[in-house]
């Protein structure tokens, strides 16, 4: 249960050993805190190196062998199994731009930061904004890319202790984008925040942005937020991107997605000139059910 009140939200746990069905209250700044511990322990797993976060190929390679990249290449798969338009293929292709882009902004900043601070993962961020707003509506589009329905959620909070409590010292947002609109959208959220909930931020926080490397017309636009460059350009990404539709292979004997949507179709096609002729073999009747008749 979440109430407000003039100061300061709290949230209250389910459980009270009172038996009143509230225990005692959490602030918003414990509850930061608690999930900056979490994700202190998920970090302990990180095979990524700050020393290697510098290189353009040792990032990417990286980011192939984790379980993000396993998630998002099996929905490609999964999208690729199903005939699509080419606007719905090309908004596809924007989403997984955006989640690749997302999970290696990410671990590239995570693996820079000093011990005194953490910077909590989209999903953590995600669910501590769920809380600041408990009544905004999830939207979800796809790939595991999550928002709330007329707020502008960062995509991380670098959070440390400061005068003895977690507060937020920067808000942070991956972006590919050059769009003035974005910055002005996200710069009126950041302000909205530490209007609404001063007691969350140091004296002094700042938004950052993590960019592709020679985006630095974003100084123009947005020359109060902090910027950081990846080690790659906004086309190498790109060139990535269509790589892993074009020519990736989870394996050496692995079909490419094209060659997966080539096979669908052939199938489809096959199956269109049963129905039509009402004729088909043993073998026909295996294939078309992706029945290995070995």
């Amino acid at each position: 249960m979440v109430k407000c009140g003039m100061r300061e939200r709290v949230i209250y746990r389910s459980g009270d050993p009172r038996g009143l069905g509230e225990s005692p209250r959490l602030s918003l700044n414990e509850v930061l805190g608690n999930l900056a511990i979490e994700q202190k322990r998920e970090e302990q797993g990180f095979t990524l190196k700050q020393e290697d976060v510098n290189s353009r190929r040792v990032l990417v390679r990286w980011y192939k062998g984790t379980k993000s990249f396993r998630e998002v290449y099996d929905e490609s798969i999964n999208f690729t199994l199903t005939p699509h338009s080419e606007k719905k293929s090309e908004r596809f292709m924007n989403r997984l731009a955006g989640r690749a882009y997302e999970d290696i902004a990410y671990q590239f900043l995570a693996v820079r930061q000093p011990d005194y601070l953490t910077l909590l993962s989209p999903q953590k961020t995600l669910e501590f904004y769920k809380k600041l707003y408990p009544n905004a509506s999830v939207d979800s589009n796809g790939l595991g890319l999550v928002s709330l329905r007329g707020i502008s959620v960062p995509d991380g909070l670098l959070v440390g202790k400061f005068r003895g409590r977690s507060q937020v010292f920067a808000l942070c947002d991956y972006t590919l984008t050059g769009d003035t609109q974005y910055f002005k959208r996200h710069a009126v959220g950041f302000q909205k925040d530490k209007r609404h909930f001063p007691q969350l931020f140091t004296p002094y926080p700042y938004h950052l942005f993590i960019v592709p490397n020679g985006a630095t017309s974003l100084r123009e636009k947005y020359p109060h937020a902090k910027i950081e460059q990846l080690p790659f350009t906004h086309k190498q990404f790109r060139d990535f991107i269509d790589g892993i539709y074009s020519v990736y292979q989870s394996s050496d004997d692995a079909a490419t997605l094209p060659e997966v949507k080539e096979r669908m179709e052939e199938q489809l096609a096959r199956a269109k000139e049963h129905l039509n002729t009402g004729k088909i073999t043993p073998e026909e009747d295996l294939y078309l059910f992706n029945i290995d008749p070995s």
